[in-house]
């Protein structure tokens, strides 16, 4: 067995060696020199015999969900609200892709992103106050562009 072992271990350099010329023919270079390894290499294999198993009580989680559900007042805020969290995320995913897929100075870019994220969720959004001035600005920017007079 370690004879095969030798034989290919004897045969490797020059497989190497035979695809660095036909790459030099032509004309790539190597951005590291090839090196041989002439240690023996094992590959070992754990196994447990423990296995964990977690059980779940489904009725159980059925009926927390379905008392969870009846107490809620507003349902169909709470959908939209639940909507609007997924497509804002999404959009936000895509924006952070396309953001990432720019050649030039990548994470800057989310840096900034971000950073504007944060200060315009803190600016407006966190607070009834300035949600309200938010709102009250967009109300304005909708009367201006659409040239209602009132």
């Amino acid at each position: 067995m370690q004879t095969a072992v030798k034989a290919s271990m004897r045969t490797a350099p020059s497989k190497v060696m035979r695809s660095a010329c036909k790459m030099q023919r032509k004309g790539l270079t190597l951005r590291q020199p090839y090196r041989i390894s002439t240690r023996d290499t094992f590959v070992t294999r754990s196994s447990t015999t423990e296995t964990e198993t977690t059980t779940v009580d489904v009725e159980k989680t059925v009926k927390d969900l379905q008392e969870k559900w009846d107490a809620i007042d507003n349902k169909p805020q709470l959908i939209i609200y639940g909507s609007a969290a997924i497509v804002t995320l999404w959009i936000t995913n895509s924006v952070v892709t396309a953001v990432n897929s720019l050649p030039l100075l990548p994470k800057f870019f989310e840096l900034v992103g971000l950073s504007y994220s944060s200060w315009f969720i803190y600016r407006y959004l966190l607070f009834k106050s300035s949600r309200e001035e938010l709102l009250a600005d967009v109300e304005e920017l909708k009367k201006k562009i659409a040239g209602a007079d009132e």
